[in-house]
């Protein structure tokens, strides 16, 4: 079976026959009748700043006609007047030249509660759109009028989707809190699916079985979908579940007699995979190139880091998405621009025509919904290629679609943990480990001249600490100067900045002088004047998805404060040891005083890019305790 092509489905059992589940055991709601805590509801207890709340989405699925239909029923309550906007309702669907997808609205209506008694207004078909959008999409749209604070919106439809072989399922969570969430489901014999479950709560929770055979899941109190610190992709995390069919039966009847059973598997190995996708025409067309022939005549490239660099600096991406070329490699060398897939073929193409062991990896970039791979070959699980090369028995990853990516590194949305490896040998799953060196370190001296603190400091950046300050600053060494000086709140009497060409790195060279009040008897000067964290950025309450730090780091700080005559330290300021209780944040602040002369020795590193939820408060106060220290001023006396 075509891995990215839906087949019509004959079941051995004619699945015509499954209609939508009744006679649950479970939680059931009637439309349009309210209990007395919805009705009084101010708030959401674990969201309070929240504008809307989904009181409830329930959801159930059943076979018929060759199709999967899901009859939805949503309840939500309007909390705070920011939240009038969310009366607006869109459910957006695919439909394609062959209806793949349908959505038919069964009821809608608002409901106020004015002097204890209800004002209704349901929606007419008139009030109810059908919007086509670009690629094969459209949209419902429903406006409810009336909508003020305290407002009741419920409506149920049916979805309707003809593609059986992977099955969306059902999304837990939303972008407004939900108190309540289930989602039942009935397979009819004959057809194997596997279940893929997402989500903290969800990847601990069997499935129910109800009085009729069907399976059911619920989760109460969750979180909405929201951007959090450190966390551009939650959703990534959200609470789901899907379906990929492994296989299914059909009956045959080769001639007179019986009618036959026949098992048909739709789920192929991840070498089968491997070899329909390398097989597709446009993919094909990069793999023809021979050892020692020249991919693009007349342009003598024989080593990873000029093929690199002219792919990179003579073909523009146009987009990111999509693991199948978009042009053969005929047609990208031609136009000079591609996807993001055919920029790298191409890099694929010239590697191996000049015997550099080069193979393409598919990965699911963050933000794509997945926090971790399937394990079944299910293809559109991956929305990216990258490429993986060998070189003296050791792996590097490239993307020559990035134009400021160095041999080596990849954005940081494409730092997962294994991708899908693509080769004619044998294709299967491939580690992704980036192993890179990120941080700051700093060397600082720091000494008085009449009434000002001078800070001659020298700092390096390396890998991702250097790339991401290269392209917030974009070399604009005013903006750099603009920022060392805290915002002129210092002035900065010389500088210097290099960026390597080979590797990240930055080093930054300057003196920054900080005038003191010569009146007083104390002052205080904070030593470390640059550092990745002025405040702790973790001040929710709660965390509802984990924290993503993209990237390991290791800062290092040297600081050394030489007073002159007339001066001392009021006191040494104390040691300092903490870590995480599995070590995924650690934390060393030494200090040493030789009479004068104070010296600091600070290490703060990420031992672990990703920390779940569960240690949030354990994260919230290990950070409390560094960015404190690190904040920390010294006292000095005139003596």
């Amino acid at each position: 079976m075509n891995l990215f092509l839906n087949t019509r489905i004959t079941l051995i059992i004619g699945i015509s026959c499954f209609v939508h589940a009744t006679g649950f055991s479970q939680q059931t709601f009637k439309f349009g009748k309210y209990d007395l805590e919805e009705i009084e509801l101010v708030n959401c207890y674990y969201e309070p700043d929240a504008d809307e709340v989904i009181l409830f989405h329930v959801g159930i699925s059943s076979f018929a006609n060759n199709s999967l239909q899901t009859y939805h029923h949503l309840r939500k309550k309007i909390l705070k007047e920011e939240g009038k906007d969310k009366a607006n309702v869109i459910l957006r669907f695919y439909h394609g030249d062959d209806a793949i997808e349908s959505i038919k609205i069964d009821k809608a209506q608002l409901v106020n509660f004015e002097n204890g008694k209800e004002v209704i207004y349901k929606l007419s078909k008139n009030e109810i759109f059908e919007a086509n959008l670009p690629n094969g999409y459209k949209e419902i749209r429903m406006a409810f009028p009336n909508t003020k604070e305290g407002s009741i919106i419920e409506y149920t439809y049916e979805k309707t989707d003809k593609y059986l072989t992977f099955i969306d399922g059902w999304s837990f969570q939303s972008t407004s809190p939900t108190l309540y969430s289930r989602y039942t489901i009935g397979i009819p014999e004959g057809m194997n699916y596997n279940m893929l479950t997402q989500g903290a709560k969800l990847t601990q929770l069997r499935p129910k079985p109800t009085s009729n055979g069907y399976y059911y899941w619920e989760l109460n109190d969750l979180h909405s979908i929201k951007p959090e610190p450190f966390l551009s992709n939650a959703v990534d995390y959200v609470e789901k579940i899907e379906f990929q069919l492994s296989n299914y039966q059909t009956l045959s009847n080769p001639g007179y007699g019986a009618r036959t059973q026949e098992l048909v598997n739709v789920l192929h190995t991840w070498e089968k995979a491997g070899d329909e996708i390398r097989s597709t025409s446009n993919f094909n067309t990069y793999l023809k190139t021979k050892k020692g022939q020249a991919v693009i005549p007349g342009v003598p490239l024989d080593d990873l880091k000029s093929i690199y660099s002219y792919v990179q600096n003579n073909f523009v991406a146009t987009s990111k998405n999509g693991i199948l070329p978009s042009k053969t490699q005929k047609d990208l060398i031609n136009s000079g621009s591609g996807s993001k897939a055919d920029i790298n073929l191409l890099l694929l193409s010239i590697l191996q025509s000049n015997d550099i062991e080069a193979y393409p990896v598919l990965i699911s970039s963050k933000g794509n919904g997945r926090s971790n791979l399937v394990k079944y070959p299910f293809i559109s699980q991956f929305n990216q290629l990258i490429i993986k090369v060998i070189i003296n028995n050791e792996p590097i990853f490239l993307d020559a679609s990035e134009p400021n990516l160095k041999i080596g590194y990849l954005s940081l949305d494409n730092h997962v943990n294994e991708g899908f490896l693509l080769d004619h040998k044998k294709s299967h799953l491939t580690e992704i480990n980036l192993k890179h060196k990120s941080g700051i370190n700093l060397l600082s001296k720091i000494s008085i001249d009449k009434n000002a603190y001078i800070f001659e400091q020298n700092i390096r950046m390396s890998d991702y600490e250097a790339l991401q300050f290269d392209h917030y600053y974009e070399g604009d060494e005013d903006a750099i100067k603009s920022a060392l000086a805290k915002n002129n709140e210092g002035e900065i009497n010389s500088f210097s900045h290099i960026s390597d060409e080979e590797i990240f790195k930055i080093d930054l060279k300057f003196t920054l002088l900080e005038v003191f009040d010569t009146i007083s008897t104390i002052t205080f000067v904070t030593p470390l004047q640059f550092k990745k964290f002025e405040n702790n950025p973790f001040q929710q309450e709660h965390r509802a998805f984990p924290i993503d730090f993209n990237h390991l780091f290791a800062d290092r700080y040297s600081i050394v404060l030489q007073l002159p005559e007339g001066y001392a330290f009021d006191h040494k300021p104390d040691n300092l040891n903490v870590s995480m209780q599995e070590k995924e944040v650690s934390f060393s602040y030494k200090s040493e005083q030789n009479d004068k002369k104070l010296t600091l020795n600070i290490l703060f590193a990420i031992n672990n890019k990703i920390i779940m939820p569960s240690k949030y408060e354990e994260l919230k106060t290990i950070f409390d305790l560094i960015i404190n220290k690190l904040n920390e001023p010294i006292a000095i006396k005139k003596i």
